[in-house]
């Protein structure tokens, strides 16, 4: 049943993406407002921040137990669905990349900058540093709306895929140095792993290669941010698909237009992987 909830779960981020990532967000800022109404004045509260992220997750893990325990299969399967649609993040990404494109397309600096902002891109001096930023912020997008959250699920149940939700949705709101340098490291723990099977599994369905070098190197350097990694397993797997590497825009709409369905074949081995692993 954890197979068929995946795939109902991928398919309705597919057909209805805004209705994935907003229902969760919405539900943790009313939560995170409930917990610490006081904001940046109360940051240093240990317990609030441990009751905020442990709170839900154990709640959960005692009513699917408890559901389970009763005889009540369906609904624990049921609540588990919703929860695991919830954990999705934001799943538009597509329709923002097609901004994105157009705006390059049409050699629009302003309007690249402002489709390049809503990935959570950083400033640039030019066109090439400006795509290989939102490269990097689109591709860190795909593996934190999907994989950590698949891998989690996959592992653990709903509880896990909502830990690690949790903990993205809460690192967006932190204001404060010492909660967001705990929040990096719980991050780096939970995504260690899924990061280097995804990185795989761009090996397998793009440039194989280029891939598993920066792959190999990555399981020998444990201080690297997640996203630095992951932005080398992106470049390497998309090596190729452009012709050309000159500062600008033309150049980059092959990368951008290919990332997605790099991402999906991506998506689609870990879907192949489960089902075997299921039906074995």
């Amino acid at each position: 049943m954890t197979y068929i909830n995946l795939i109902l779960a991928i398919l309705i981020t597919r057909f209805a993406p805004g209705l994935c990532g907003t229902w969760g967000d919405v539900a943790f800022r009313r939560w995170h407002n409930f917990l610490r109404p006081g904001g940046d004045n109360d940051g240093g509260d240990d317990l609030r921040f441990y009751a905020l992220i442990a709170l839900p997750v154990v709640a959960l893990a005692i009513g699917l137990a408890l559901l389970h325990s009763g005889g009540w299969r369906f609904a624990a399967h049921a609540v588990s669905f919703v929860v695991l649609l919830c954990c999705f993040g934001v799943t538009d990404l597509r329709a923002r990349i097609d901004a994105y494109v157009t705006a390059l397309n049409r050699n629009d600096l302003q309007g690249a900058y402002r489709g390049a902002m809503t990935f959570g891109s950083e400033q640039a001096e030019n066109w090439d540093q400006l795509h290989q930023r939102t490269l990097r912020a689109i591709a860190w997008a795909y593996f934190q709306c999907y994989f950590p959250v698949i891998f989690w699920f996959a592992l653990l149940g709903a509880p896990g895929a909502l830990l690690y939700r949790l903990l993205c949705l809460y690192r967006h709101r932190a204001r404060h140095e010492l909660d967001g340098v705990r929040l990096d490291r719980l991050l780096a723990i939970l995504e260690w792993l899924p990061l280097r099977l995804f990185g795989l599994s761009l090996a397998l369905v793009g440039n194989w290669q280029a891939t598993m070098e920066p792959l190999l190197r990555s399981l020998k350097i444990l201080t690297e941010p997640p996203a630095e990694t992951l932005a080398k397993f992106i470049t390497a797997s998309l090596q190729g698909v452009a012709a050309t590497r000159e500062d600008t825009p033309a150049s980059e709409v092959a990368e951008l237009e290919a990332l997605p369905a790099l991402v999906d074949r991506a998506l689609i081995s870990w879907i192949a992987v489960l089902g075997v692993v299921a039906v074995a």
